[in-house]
């Protein structure tokens, strides 16, 4: 399953009780978002830095971020096989329960990759 890949693809994480985390990830040329992405460019798709960050927005208990809506996503750059990368979020809860998830993804450079906001709900895992 691509989720367990992008959890062993992410080399630390940190969360604070104010809903801030931070995650950093390395996405090796043999991981499978890259495979057919483009195969003379490998990039890493949307939906693997979207699955990035909810994998960072679960907290260490077993508990599951589960998508409810991408209120906006935004891709600035290309992401290529062994690119050190940076996740910066904050949740926040919604009067539904729910968690709106604000995300920054840079490279080592500091460089703006992705910015995306989602609204997610986190459930226990069986």
């Amino acid at each position: 399953m691509i989720r367990d890949e992008i959890k062993h693809c992410m080399q630390a994480r940190t969360e604070a009780d104010n809903g801030r985390f931070s995650a950093r990830f390395r996405f090796p040329a043999s991981f499978t978002g890259f495979q057919g992405h483009f195969p003379d460019n490998p990039t890493l798709p949307g939906l693997c830095i979207l699955q990035a960050v909810l994998v960072a927005s679960e907290t260490p208990r077993d508990t599951r971020a589960v998508l409810r809506k991408i209120v906006s996503a935004k891709f600035y750059a290309a992401i290529a096989p062994d690119s050190d990368l940076a996740l910066e979020g904050a949740a926040s809860m919604t009067k539904d329960g729910d968690r709106l998830l604000k995300a920054t993804l840079t490279n080592g450079t500091q460089k703006t990759m992705a910015r995306l906001t989602l609204l997610v709900r986190h459930e226990e895992t069986p």
